[in-house]
Order: C-alpha cells, then sequence, then structure tokens
C-alpha cells in the first residue's frame, strides 16, 4: 500500500514523460488546487469569524498552501501522476463549493447556476479529453463559453441588488462626477461628504483609527476615470463592475488561440470557473480588474518592450498594487532581453503613467501624493483573514509598522530568489506578489483573486520551454553577459540566502519583545452594554471603563471595536460612536466612555460573548466579555 501511495505521489521515470497537453493539465490542475486553497482559507474565515484561533491557523495554512502549490505547478514541478493531481483538484474544488458563504435570494440562484455549469464543463472536458477536440468543436466551446460570460456577468451586474459593491466603488463614482463638473477630486475637502451624497451606509465603509471613515480617493487617476461611464449613463457601478469580469478571461482566450494553444482553452475555462470568487469579485470590490487585464497585455507583450512599458503604466494609472509585480517584471526583462530593454520599459512606465496623471499632479502636488500614499499612510483598521489578525484583534500588541517591514523584508528576500534562481523561477512571476500582500495589515481576497487568474497568462510561454518540465528551465532569449550570479557558485548562493533568511526573523522576533516591553498599556476594567428598551437581546449602547498606565504625560486618542464571534458580516466589526466625541484617554488614571449606535444592523446580540477591542497610540489591547 505505502509503495502504491508513493508510486501515484511520485511516480517512476517511465509516467514523467507527458505530451503537450497533459503538461498543461498537470499545471492547470495544480494551479486550481492552489486556487482553491486560497480561497477555502478565505471561506473559513467569513464562516468562522475573527474569534476562532483554530480557524486564523487553518486560513493561513490554507493560503500559504495554496501559494506553495501555484509556485510548485509553474516551476516545473507538476509532472507527476495525472490521476493524483485530478483528485487533489476535485477535493479541494469541492470543498470549496461545500464552505462556500452562500447568500440569500439572488446569490443562492447564481452560485446554484455557477455550480451546473461547472459540472457541465467538467463532464465535457472529460468526455472530450477521451475522444479528442476536433477544431470545430474547439471553436464553438470557446465562443460559447465567451457568450455564456458575456449574459452572466450582464445578468448578475444587472440583478444585483445592491448599487455600490463597496465603498471604494462609491467614492471613485462620486469623485467621477466632480472631475466633470471642473472639480479637483484630489482634493480631500471636496470629497469629504462622497459617502453620504453617494447613498452608501458608512458603517460598511473602511473606518480610521483617529475616528471617521475614509472618504477620499486614493488611488492615481484611471480609478476613477474609469467610472465615467456610470456617471455620465447612470449606469449601476455593480452592474458596470461585473461586466469587466469578461476582459482578462477574452485575454486569455486570444492568447491560448495565437499561441496556437485552441486545444488547451477547454481546461483553462474549467479553471477560471473553478474560482467561484473570480466570477463574483466584481459584486464585491472595486474595478481591480482592470489593472489586473493590463498588467496580463503587459506581460504578454514583453517581447516588445516599449508597447509592453505602455501597458504596465495604464495599470499603474489605475491602481498601486502593479508596484508589487514591477522589479519582478525589471529582473524578467533583465534576465532575459537585457539592460537596453530593461531601460526602453521602465522608461515607458514612468512616462505612460506621468502622462495619464501629470495634470492632477501640476495641479496641486500635495493633494495628489497624500491621495495616492494614503492606502499606506492613514491609520486605517485591520482587516481580512491575514496573520494580521493576531495584531488588531488584540492577540498580540503588534504595531501596524510591524507588518509593514516584514512585507517589505519578505519582498526584498523574494526579489534576490527571484534573480539568483531566474531560469527556476521565471515563470511564477505573479506567485511572489501574492506572498508579499499575504503580510500586509489588511487582507483582502482580490489581492490573490487576480494574481491567480494571471498566472493562467503564463502557461502558454512555460510550454514553449524546449527544456524538459521536470528540469530547470532555459530561458528562450538569454543573451550573452547577462548572467551576473552565474559564477557565484551555490555555496556562495546559499550564504546570502541564509543572511536574508536572518534578517528576515529579526523582524517577528523585534515584534514579540516589542510586544512584551511596551512603556504603555490599556486595561479594560469593564463593559457594561444597556439593552434596548424594547428588545432585551441586543444593546445598542454601553459604558466602558479603562486604566491607562504610561510612562509620558501626554493624553492619548483612543479607538473602540466590538468584535462578535460567528460568520463575518462586516470585517469591520461593530465600530460605535463615543458620546460627546471625547476619544482623549488621561495617561495613569480610569477613564469612562460611552459607545453608542444609532444603527439596526450594529446592535450588540447580548445573547453572545463578545471582544471589545482598544487602539491607542498604534498599540491594540483587548479582552473578552461574556
Amino acid at each position: 500500500m505505502i509503495n502504491r501511495i508513493k508510486e501515484i505521489i511520485h511516480p517512476s521515470e517511465k509516467n514523467v514523460n507527458l505530451t503537450i497537453e497533459e503538461r498543461h493539465l498537470a499545471i492547470f490542475l495544480g494551479l486550481v488546487t492552489g486556487s482553491s486553497f486560497i480561497e477555502i482559507a478565505y471561506f473559513i474565515w467569513v464562516k468562522l469569524g475573527y474569534l476562532n484561533i483554530l480557524a486564523i491557523l487553518l486560513e493561513g495554512a490554507f493560503l500559504f498552501a495554496g501559494f506553495f502549490l501555484i509556485l510548485y505547478s509553474l516551476v516545473g514541478n507538476m509532472n507527476r501522476n495525472l490521476k493524483f493531481l485530478w483528485i487533489s483538484a476535485v477535493i479541494s474544488i469541492f470543498i470549496q463549493i461545500l464552505i462556500y458563504p452562500y447568500p440569500s435570494g439572488f446569490g443562492i440562484l447564481a452560485m446554484i447556476f455557477i455550480i451546473v455549469l461547472f459540472a457541465v464543463l467538467f463532464a465535457y472536458v472529460i468526455f472530450q479529453l477521451k475522444r479528442g477536440f476536433t477544431q470545430k468543436v474547439l471553436y464553438f466551446y470557446t465562443s460559447e463559453i465567451i457568450l455564456f460570460l458575456f449574459i452572466f456577468t450582464f445578468l448578475t451586474g444587472l440583478l444585483y441588488p445592491r448599487y455600490f459593491p463597496s465603498d471604494e466603488s462609491a467614492i471613485d463614482a462620486y469623485a467621477a462626477t466632480l472631475f466633470l463638473r471642473g472639480i479637483n477630486p484630489y482634493n480631500a475637502a471636496s470629497m469629504i461628504n462622497s459617502l453620504s451624497i453617494m447613498h452608501f451606509p458608512y458603517y460598511l465603509g473602511t473606518p480610521l483609527l483617529t475616528g471617521g471613515y475614509v472618504n477620499a480617493i486614493g488611488y492615481p487617476v484611471l480609478s476613477f476615470i474609469a467610472y465615467l461611464p456610470t456617471a455620465i449613463l447612470s449606469v449601476k457601478p455593480s452592474f458596470f463592475q461585473e461586466s469587466l469580469t469578461v476582459i482578462p478571461i477574452l485575454i486569455l482566450a486570444l492568447e491560448y488561440l495565437e499561441k496556437g494553444r485552441l486545444n488547451l482553452i477547454p481546461s483553462l475555462f474549467l479553471g477560471i470557473f473553478s474560482s467561484t470568487m473570480m466570477l463574483s469579485e466584481g459584486l464585491n470590490g472595486g474595478n481591480g480588474i482592470l489593472w489586473a487585464s493590463f498588467v496580463m497585455l503587459s506581460y504578454i507583450f514583453l517581447s516588445k518592450p516599449f508597447k509592453s512599458g505602455i501597458l504596465f503604466g495604464i495599470a499603474l494609472s489605475i491602481k498601486q498594487i502593479p508596484v508589487f509585480v514591477l522589479p519582478f517584471f525589471l529582473i524578467f526583462i533583465l534576465k532575459d532581453h537585457g539592460k537596453k530593454d530593461v531601460g526602453k520599459w521602465f522608461l515607458a512606465v514612468i512616462s505612460t503613467f506621468l502622462i495619464i496623471n501629470g495634470y492632477f499632479i501640476a495641479l496641486n502636488p500635495t493633494f495628489y501624493i497624500k491621495a495616492v500614499l494614503s492606502p499606506e499612510l492613514l491609520p486605517i483598521i485591520g482587516d481580512g483573514f491575514g496573520i494580521s489578525q493576531i495584531s488588531f484583534l488584540g492577540f498580540l500588541s503588534i504595531p501596524k509598522t510591524v507588518f509593514t517591514v516584514l512585507m517589505i523584508s519578505v519582498a526584498i528576500i523574494l526579489f534576490s530568489l527571484y534573480y539568483l534562481y531566474f531560469e527556476r523561477l521565471m515563470y511564477a512571476i505573479f506567485v511572489f506578489p501574492m506572498i508579499i500582500l499575504a503580510f500586509n495589515y489588511r487582507v483582502a481576497i482580490e489581492y490573490f483573486v487576480y494574481w491567480v487568474i494571471l498566472c493562467f497568462s503564463t502557461i502558454p510561454f512555460l510550454l514553449e520551454s524546449k527544456v524538459p518540465v521536470s528540469r530547470t528551465y532555459a530561458t528562450p532569449l538569454k543573451k550573452k553577459g547577462q548572467t551576473v550570479f552565474r559564477s557565484i557558485k551555490k555555496k556562495g548562493r546559499k550564504s546570502v540566502m541564509i543572511t536574508l533568511f536572518i534578517l528576515l526573523c529579526i523582524v517577528p522576533v523585534s515584534a514579540v519583545l516589542y510586544h512584551d516591553h511596551n512603556s504603555s498599556t490599556i486595561t479594560i476594567e469593564s463593559s457594561i452594554p444597556y439593552a434596548i428598551n424594547n428588545n432585551t437581546s441586543f444593546a445598542d449602547s454601553m459604558k466602558i471603563t479603562v486604566h491607562f498606565s504610561s510612562v509620558s504625560d501626554k493624553p492619548q486618542d483612543i479607538f473602540f471595536r466590538i468584535v462578535e464571534p460567528g460568520p463575518i458580516v462586516n470585517g469591520n466589526g461593530l465600530i460605535w460612536n463615543i458620546s460627546g466625541n471625547n476619544s482623549l484617554i488621561k495617561p495613569n488614571s480610569n477613564s469612562t466612555f460611552l459607545l453608542y449606535t444609532d444603527v439596526p444592523s450594529e446592535y450588540l446580540n447580548l445573547s453572545e460573548p463578545y471582544r471589545l477591542v482598544v487602539y491607542y497610540s498604534g498599540m491594540v489591547s483587548a479582552r473578552n466579555f461574556n
């Protein structure tokens, strides 16, 4: 039995020689399994909530296992027994469907439709793989699926009950209306009432630790220019965003067609439809699908550096997230094309970005720079299913800056790895940004979904590799004089990586020491919730007493967050107002605060325990109450 299991996981060499179709299928199955693991991590968070320590550990395990599987499939190791890969993919997809947090009404109908379609596609692909795809069948299959995508995204966007999927889309849409009126949307004063004007529920927005919610634009120009059609034609933003979903899928289909890989399109579509979040992200977030589409085009046209650079500059003008893959692009071009092309590409990126954003930069550089840096500089509350939960939930009092430093440290290590082992890792270019973003203080599912789709664009290039998939890939277009590290011995490379790893370990160790030796602490003495007059099962106000110990005599601003157990309804938890707007706490004394809310959906359920979290001066304190 043991030998049989070993043979399935690590088959003998005679089973490793795969055809192009089988190689693609092996890589595709690895991507699908890894993608499912990432989405399972997200669904665990949605289902079990913030206060389950086991759930937080499971989320981290599934998240990083997903990264590993995707990385493993793109570095040439997914050449094992296809039966084992099929079983892994099917089981992971089944678990994903099983624990998906199905919404009521419209959401259930949409998900049933997706699941039925996926089952039909799955059966169709298996059937045709045995018979063989004819050219006519493949063209029909491709055109029908793309037509279905147009119809599906059109109907779901049109019928989706919420006008704005997120506060980001509401803010961007309002910025577009200001632009049409000749007002600079980067002036924070002109955006101050954006959420209320757009009738977006403020409690679903992004809370600031200083009080209030984010209501100003925080992205480059094209983020709101993209919403001009919604402003001019009064189109529902949820419809607009969901309609964009078809763009990267159409690009992928055309790429596979251009590369002569029409026979691989069925498994490509099967992989895309296995991602429930990919098809619904337009109904949950912003217009991130646009930057992903332009990054995909930039990668496809890397052989034409100037054209690729223009496309990347457009992506960077939509959102800042492509910055995380920019160094990997530079390394790729340097290794694959040479220094001259690196200069062309980077010049095209910078020129395109400045041309698109130049008007608003010239209008008021301070407004613009503050806005585009705000996602990292603003004191935004922690949120999401990342490892930062241990910090913003108060399990360990670790400041946000530690995660910023950790993210930068991980990025430096991954840049170094990609440079040192480029021939091995070249096609894993879109995996590394996911790993970096997993260490961010706020972790959203959109940080990963789009990168997974981008990974599919590398497969046609990977299959063009002439070296067997089980070995290190040679770079097809490599020129002389570009392998600076070629002369470095393996021992030297190991020394570099060991040094970088030690530096990485310093960050979390320092964070723990910081936690143990913090000079200022807040102790939550008591929390007394007050039941609603006509419903004793819920509370709409609460009296809290805290003690602040500090070596400093300076008062500190304080911010409260109530976190309930169970499924995530609002990732913010309950954010109540402080009576009198007095959030200052005096050092070395007890202070009492009265919290309240007027929003029925924000009432506290008195039949269940809750966790009270206090934020002050970049630090966190928390206590559970029954």
